[in-house]
């Protein structure tokens, strides 16, 4: 998957306007969150990396971009080793340079990192599309079902936090 894609298939899953109205959001919020939530643009100044993470971190105006209850920083800084991809009530998402793969880190022990998100940058935005699907179109019935599929995409990842809160 490339950003663009990424970009497309995200558009498609913005909420519409009626559905955000009838789920108790005023008209002013609901537009807000179709219009910034589930929209990042590129910044003025591009550079050239390797990645696509570090592509979609670095070149990308994410500051209002939110995905379930993902939210994203146009600040990048480390924890310990971990680059911090993004954030989460509670926590972070960190990422080991090294390994490529994705941690959670729970704000309140850093130091403490065994949860695995995702094994590699694809998964990461396998899972994001699998998240803003849910935002969108799931119901709290059907989050054993979005589960799965997260769980298919990286069996040793932990998902269960982000559906149930």
């Amino acid at each position: 998957m490339n950003l663009k894609k990424f970009r497309e298939k995200l558009f498609i899953l913005k909420p519409n306007l009626k559905d955000l109205i009838l789920e108790g959001y005023s008209e002013e919020k609901a537009h807000k969150i179709i219009n910034d939530e589930y929209e990042f643009k590129p910044k003025a100044n591009q550079n050239q990396y390797s990645s696509i993470l570090l592509d979609f971190l670095n070149n990308y105006d994410l500051r209002n971009l939110r995905i379930l209850n993902i939210f994203f920083d146009d600040i990048l800084r480390y924890i310990n080793e971990y680059l911090i991809i993004g954030g989460f009530d509670g926590g972070y998402l960190g990422l080991d340079n090294k390994t490529g793969i994705i941690y959670i880190l729970y704000s309140d022990d850093s130091s403490n990192i065994h949860e695995i998100f995702v094994k590699n940058e694809i998964q990461f935005f396998e899972i994001l599309l699998i998240f803003a699907e849910f935002s969108n179109k799931g119901s709290e019935d059907e989050i054993e079902d979005y589960l799965q599929r997260c769980y298919n995409i990286c069996p040793e990842g932990n998902f269960d936090s982000f559906f149930w809160n």
